[in-house]
């Protein structure tokens, strides 16, 4: 027992464990969270007006990761202390585990799954997956996903998004046959999607050879709640299973298309005339072909031409998806896509705003333009600096950028700076403005003097004037305050 004036030992907090475990044939087993949730004894104190002292509060040692917790069991340790009751410990417990209950129903409430999930299909027929999604009765604004396929037993052929819950495409569906993957990307801002039987886009495949296939969505999958947050979750493991039985007819492969007027889908081109040529299929009866603003398109199923090629004459400006499939043998291949871009009009007009003046005496004038195209862009700026009574040479032009400034001192006289803005299509538009430089009242001339216009003055007759301009300066305020003196003195006899 502590002696009068002694501190009593302070006891140790005692420990109170919740633990869940898994009950059947197995033994029983006891997961542990690490780090664990640990409740201690707060700082909260409540002093009463007769300085009465009573411990009720609490707080969290460390944040739950939901994901160390098992759909079965928990292990929350609860610390108290000795200003901790009975009740308050209740009410810890009951905090935590419906903290914990709440995050762990929060992730697994979104989801996304395939359907069909389980269908048998011939070789060479196509195959439709939906990509569904479901809520969960909370809003989500973006789902960012992807689908994993064997490439050697299903070939993607179309992405459709008809009837899609996402609104809003950051990522257009795109398919790599090669490595057996579909990717996209979208959603719906404020106040989002919340469905709980929502399609967000349609696979079709081409089964290719027999056995067992399966789709499955991958794990970097993500949904993001519209919670103001963006709160990722995962998109879930679904998966479906698909035979593929043998028939008699062997599918055809896409067909390689190519354009020898638009050869690069990624570049924009001037030419309103698009050249569409393809290599030829073996066994194949005919093709199908479809031409869109959308990566979304599917030729039907009568040939439309036994050629190798087509051509489109003044086609509008935009962005163009050409769809082309093979039709044969009662059978038909998948498709293929190319794109093109088109841009015939050359940018907007843009005025070119010269510093300080259009009429300086700045050797080095400051020029700024911003030129504006509303499809491809701009692509570069060209420069060119001439007197205003020569022709502009095309060789003077030199790619430049805003604000553009002369590398090199301009002679006096009257200019002309030519700004050429050209698109990325290679569409020009130029803008011509006229200026002048002019002498400056006077300059200093380094180690001559001072220029005063067309004269110039040297250092030695410029500091002797100066010196003769103070003299005559100073005899003229002597002489003005001697009259002024002599004046009042002569006032002053008067009076």
């Amino acid at each position: 027992m502590p002696m009068a004036g002694e501190l009593s030992p302070r006891r140790e907090p005692r420990i109170l464990e919740l633990s869940g475990h898994r009950w059947g044939n197995r033994p029983r087993k006891r997961w542990t969270c690490s780090p664990p949730l640990v409740l201690s004894p707060g700082r909260f104190f409540w002093r009463s007006p007769f300085f009465f002292s009573y411990g009720a509060g609490w707080r969290a040692g460390r944040s739950v990761d939901a994901g160390c917790f098992p759909r079965v069991g928990y292990n929350i340790t609860v610390e108290t202390g000795m200003r901790t009751n009975s009740l308050w410990k209740l009410f810890c417990l009951g905090a935590a585990c419906s903290f914990v209950v709440f995050v762990h129903e929060a992730s697994a409430a979104v989801r996304l799954f395939l359907d069909p999930d389980r269908v048998a299909v011939g070789v060479g027929e196509t195959l439709s997956v939906s990509v569904v999604l479901d809520t969960g009765g909370t809003n989500i604004n973006l789902v960012d996903a992807e689908l994993v396929f064997p490439p050697d037993k299903l070939e993607a052929v179309s992405v459709s998004s008809d009837g899609s819950v996402v609104k809003i495409w950051t990522d257009t569906p795109l398919y790599d046959n090669r490595a057996g993957r579909v990717s996209f990307q979208g959603g719906t801002p404020n106040p989002g999607i919340n469905t709980r039987n929502g399609v967000v886009t349609t696979v079709a495949f081409r089964a290719r050879a027999a056995g067992e296939a399966v789709v499955r969505i991958s794990d970097q999958s993500r949904v993001f709640l519209n919670d103001g947050f963006g709160t990722s979750v995962p998109g879930g493991r679904a998966e479906g299973k698909y035979l593929l039985t043998a028939i008699a007819v062997p599918p055809f492969a896409s067909p390689a298309v190519f354009s020898i007027s638009h050869p690069d889908p990624d570049r924009w081109y001037a030419a309103r005339e698009a050249k569409i040529r393809w290599q030829a299929e073996a066994g194949a009866e005919g093709y199908s072909y479809l031409l869109t603003n959308t990566p979304f398109g599917m030729p039907d199923d009568e040939a439309e031409t036994v050629a190798k090629g087509v051509d489109y004459e003044n086609l509008e400006d935009g962005q163009y998806y050409f769809h082309l499939k093979a039709i044969g043998g009662g059978g038909e291949g998948g498709t293929a896509m190319f794109g093109l871009r088109i841009d015939s009009a050359p940018p907007e007009p843009f005025e070119v705003r010269i510093f300080p003046s259009a009429r300086t005496s700045s050797r080095q004038p400051t020029f700024y333009f911003d030129a504006r195209d509303a499809l491809s862009g701009i692509g570069r700026y060209e420069v060119a600096v001439s007197r205003a009574e020569e022709a502009v040479r095309e060789e003077a032009f030199h790619e430049a950028q805003s604000p553009y400034a002369p590398p090199e001192p301009l002679e006096l006289g009257k200019h002309e700076i030519t700004v050429r803005a050209s698109d990325k299509a290679g569409n020009i538009r130029e803008v011509t403005e006229s200026f002048e430089i002019v002498r400056p009242i006077f300059e200093i001339v380094e180690g001559q003097g001072i220029r005063f216009g067309s004269s110039q003055v040297s250092w030695r007759a410029f500091w002797a004037g100066l010196g003769i301009l103070l003299v005559l300066l100073g005899r003229y305020v002597f002489w003005r305050i001697t009259l002024w003196r002599r004046r009042a003195g002569m006032e002053e006899d008067r009076r």
